[in-house]
């Protein structure tokens, strides 16, 4: 029985910083709330000298977790008094996400809360029939803020840029607005409008991951074409929510996303564009006004 006091301990430990149930990881739950009946600073660091860049209104749910720091081992909190112990507590600041913005707070106002209760944009200001379904199905708001949590991450990437950052950030932008109103034509869909939804969330999300590399390429793979000389590299991602390829032909890199096929494995891009695999065989359609292009794996 006296060997499992360690494992307790170190569990009580973790209690002590989240409030309730342990993580399941050392980093967190997936989700936070705030534990503050008033409004909190959210920081661009984690320092209460920092600049002040929002403010979380009291008791919000659903606040993404992006990783924390400041936490203590076991060993040193066992060794330190209660007022130090208090003191190690304050130095813990969590990087949440919360609607259009990322920052840093305090993990004392942080609480576990399993998944968003609402979507990032204001439901009392829903517009059409579209906003309203994802208003009122769990389902769709947390793919809602799945994809705010990725635009979010390629955003940071676009303005970190070396060259025209200004003009990558403008023109996610531009893009993000087009695809909304693109989801919010599902409501033509008659019988399927959930599914268009969640199809809509689920291509951009593994869009946006692969073209900027957000995740690991599970692999990359060479294939030689019947036309000698010609050739195309894909690298091969598997996203938070369907598979995609990133594929170079030329001096040209383009995104193709999972789609449903009766045999093999097919992706599909913009404008036309797809990709065909079966086996050590690839039929890539670049351009559909030319013919399609039968390759294999070199």
């Amino acid at each position: 029985m006296s060997k499992s006091y360690p494992l307790l301990l170190a569990v009580a430990f973790l209690l002590i910083f989240y409030g309730q149930k342990a993580p399941a990881e050392a980093s967190g739950p997936d989700y936070f709330q705030l534990k503050a009946d008033k409004a909190i600073n959210l920081y661009e660091e984690s320092d209460l000298n920092a600049k002040v860049i929002g403010i979380i209104p009291a008791n919000t749910t659903g606040l993404k977790n992006l990783g924390c720091t400041g936490f203590v081992t076991y060993e040193e909190w066992r060794k330190m008094r209660a007022e130090e112990q208090a003191i190690a507590k304050e130095k813990v600041w969590c990087k949440i996400s919360y609607k259009d913005q990322m920052g840093w707070i305090q993990n004392i106002y942080l609480g576990e809360n399993g998944k968003p209760s609402s979507p990032t944009f204001d439901c009392k200001k829903a517009k059409g029939e579209i906003e309203a379904l994802i208003c009122n199905n769990p389902e769709l708001i947390n793919l809602d803020h799945q994809l705010a949590d990725t635009y979010q991450q390629v955003l940071a990437k676009a303005s970190s840029l070396d060259t025209q950052p200004d003009k990558a950030v403008k023109n996610l932008k531009a893009l993000q607005r087009g695809w909304i109103k693109g989801r919010n034509e599902c409501w033509k869909e008659l019988e399927e409008k959930k599914s268009c939804v969640q199809s809509q969330y689920a291509r951009r999300i593994a869009y946006l991951q692969t073209q900027w590399v957000l995740v690991p390429p599970s692999k990359t793979v060479r294939f030689e074409c019947e036309n000698k000389g010609e050739e195309f590299f894909a690298a091969f991602f598997v996203t938070q929510t369907i598979p995609s390829v990133a594929v170079e032909y030329g001096d040209r890199r383009e995104i193709f996303v999972s789609s449903p096929a009766a045999s093999g494995a097919k992706y599909t891009g913009d404008f036309g564009r797809s990709l065909w695999i079966k086996g050590d065989q690839a039929t890539l359609v670049w351009d559909p006004a030319q013919p399609e292009k039968s390759c294999h794996t070199h």
